[in-house]
């Protein structure tokens, strides 16, 4: 299991909405900037976005 936080939490929401896949692994606010361990994760995973309502 990988955890991730709030903010990839939101970003793989977008993405589910139609947005780019870099949008998950891209810094916003510098977009020379990826993070590889995110990245690297979805490139080698087949990944399964879930949510859970109580």
């Amino acid at each position: 299991m990988f955890l991730v936080g709030k903010t990839t939490i939101l970003r793989l929401i977008v993405f589910c909405l139609g947005r780019d896949v870099k949008d998950i692994y891209i810094d916003p606010e510098n977009k020379k900037i990826e993070y590889l361990l995110v990245r690297d994760y979805l490139i080698k995973n087949i990944i399964t976005i879930t949510k859970g309502l109580k």
